[in-house]
């Protein structure tokens, strides 16, 4: 029973279709971000007749260089990341932004940063940071390293100089956990980890900075694939939709301005 299913689902798609691989980016670890892409990836691949492989880059910079040298054939850039591979003229094409819904089924989208603490912590203006601990996520995290840095700067804090000490800790839960465990005292995620911590945790967290609302990430793919696979992809992009999705799971497509990645953490 197992062959003959497995013998259909080959023939099912194109005789001898090269896979096409995925690219996700690393900001929960890689098990829950394939858990969450997992509809998505189903929808491609029915949608392409095509089979679709996902994977999670190692870190975020990392995915730029997947998808130069085509080793991802479609990518799902972070706003940073994909503000940096504009600046850097990098040969990609954009898609579509991916658009999620808050944990009540409710469209939303984007997102925002926020750097938060602990009620009690003292910390309360952004000169209160100086010689405190705080961690950031990745170097190429919109709003766990790029737009908290911004801010202290806007602020008058200079986060090299006049900090206690900073962590780069790669995952945003880790934020929250490192938090909670009094390893720092002040950290940068984005609002619905705080949102999720609230109600697990109760109000114990103090909002020191919220950023404007950021889009979601751009979905790109290499210069060099065939414009015709192009447009299929985002074609099926666009027709995806998934209105019971929840959390950090895609629920449907839209394409916006470009230009709105250049202008972040503003």
């Amino acid at each position: 029973m197992f062959k003959k299913i497995a013998i259909f689902i080959f023939f099912s798609f194109e005789v001898f279709a090269k896979p096409l691989i995925f690219g996700l980016n690393p900001y929960l670890p890689s098990n829950q971000i394939e858990k969450l892409h997992e509809k998505l990836r189903l929808h491609l691949e029915t949608k392409l007749q095509t089979p679709v492989i996902l994977t999670t880059s190692k870190n975020y910079k990392e995915q730029i260089e997947l998808l130069e040298t085509g080793k991802i054939d479609i990518a799902a850039m972070s706003p940073n990341l994909y503000y940096e591979a504009r600046q850097m003229k990098k040969p990609f094409i954009y898609l579509a932004t991916v658009t999620k819904n808050d944990n009540y089924k409710n469209p939303k989208p984007g997102y925002k940063g926020v750097i938060f603490t602990l009620k009690g912590s003292g910390i309360k203006t952004f000169e209160d940071l100086k010689g405190k601990r705080f961690g950031f996520t990745d170097r190429a995290s919109t709003s766990g390293y790029v737009c908290p840095r911004n801010a202290m700067l806007k602020h008058g804090i200079d986060p090299d100089k006049d900090l206690g000490y900073s962590f780069l800790l790669k995952k945003h839960s880790k934020i929250l956990s490192a938090l909670l465990q009094n390893s720092i005292d002040a950290g940068a995620t984005y609002d619905r980890v705080l949102q999720e911590a609230i109600l697990i945790y109760g109000d114990v967290f103090h909002l020191l900075y919220e950023t404007p609302l950021l889009p979601y990430e751009a979905y790109v793919v290499s210069n060099k694939m065939d414009k015709q696979l192009l447009e299929k992809i985002r074609e099926a992009l666009l027709n995806f939709e998934d209105s019971d999705a929840i959390g950090e799971a895609p629920a449907r497509f839209e394409v916006i301005e470009e230009s709105l990645y250049d202008q972040l953490c503003i």
